[in-house]
């Protein structure tokens, strides 16, 4: 199932790279869009749909990221619990431009946001979470982390601060807690983020 969740409407240019994806042969893809609610009910409601009609996979695309025509064919032949292309954050005034891809830090405790200066060009890496703006999920995952829900977005306060953890990490994370979850990421299927200015 392609899934794209939508706050108001989805741009035509996410639209015309859904239809123009290849699909492999023997794979029967359908279009869903969820509208109406936040995006972790939005993503929430996707998976139930998508177990209950007994897809194999789900492929989450945010109403505003471009696919690249390959990127289903790819992330497929990927066979992992989470696989994903990338696209960067649409922060305006930022000189480093930074991706919706984390890494453990260097001591291996917590994850950071890979830079889009520090990708590989091509090439399969395992990292430790992603943005959902293109991210297909093995739908049996779904089962084994279910607690009650699928996604959640966390903010509490911290100290002086506010933590905050977006729906898509929390789930990442509890994927690997949960199931010991493989995330990867092919770097070749860089996504265009559309916004008001080009991201």
């Amino acid at each position: 199932m392609i899934a794209v969740p939508c706050y108001q409407a989805c741009e035509p240019d996410t639209m015309k790279s859904i239809y123009d994806l290849m699909i492999p042969a023997g794979v029967e893809t359908s279009l869903v869009f969820v509208t109406g609610y936040t995006v972790v009910q939005a993503r929430n409601r996707i998976v139930e749909k998508s177990l209950k009609d007994n897809y194999d996979y789900t492929l989450f695309v945010d109403s505003d990221v471009v696919l690249p025509n390959n990127l289903l064919e790819r992330l497929l032949s990927l066979g992992a619990d989470i696989a994903c292309g990338w696209y960067v954050k649409k922060i305006p005034g930022t000189q480093e431009k930074i991706a919706e891809i984390y890494t453990l830090r260097f001591d291996g405790q917590n994850i950071r946001n890979v830079l889009e200066s520090e990708m590989p060009k091509e090439g399969v890496l395992e990292i430790a979470a992603c943005g959902f703006g293109c991210a297909l999920v093995r739908n049996t995952l779904f089962v084994k982390v279910y607690d009650g829900m699928y996604f959640e977005y966390i903010e509490r306060k911290q100290g002086s601060g506010t933590f905050i953890m977006s729906e898509d990490i929390y789930f990442c994370g509890k994927s690997k807690a949960m199931a010991q979850a493989k995330i990867l990421l092919d770097t070749s299927l860089r996504c265009p983020h559309i916004g008001k200015a080009a991201f």
